[in-house]
């Protein structure tokens, strides 16, 4: 029931701020896992992704970026979308917000 309460002045509860630094946390500690898995440091993957967007830059929407396992060019912005959407508290609200609304969602 955390997201089912908005404040009447269109405010936020404070909670959700608290919230969003776990859930931002818990994104990075997967991310974290997952180039350990990988054997990749963090640098590496942001060494990688620069490489990607200036290939891509290069290439119409619909061609497949080299060395990407297949990633298309219109692809990579949606990657990074969903790659970076977890340090943004609006995003965070809206997904929040809309799971509540349609009432997809677990409880513990």
């Amino acid at each position: 029931t955390e997201f089912s309460h908005l404040e009447s002045d269109g405010s936020h509860p404070l909670r959700w701020t608290d919230l969003h630094d776990q859930f931002r946390r818990l994104f990075d500690q997967h991310l974290e896992a997952v180039l350990d898995r990988e054997r990749i440091s963090r640098g590496e993957l942001l060494e990688y992704v620069a490489e990607l967007q200036k290939a891509a830059s290069q290439l119409q929407e619909d061609a497949v970026i080299p060395a990407s396992g297949g990633l298309r060019a219109r692809g990579l912005e949606s990657f990074l979308q969903n790659l970076t959407a977890s340090e943004d508290y609006e995003v965070f609200l809206t997904v929040m917000c809309c799971k509540w609304q349609t009432g997809n969602y677990r409880t513990k």
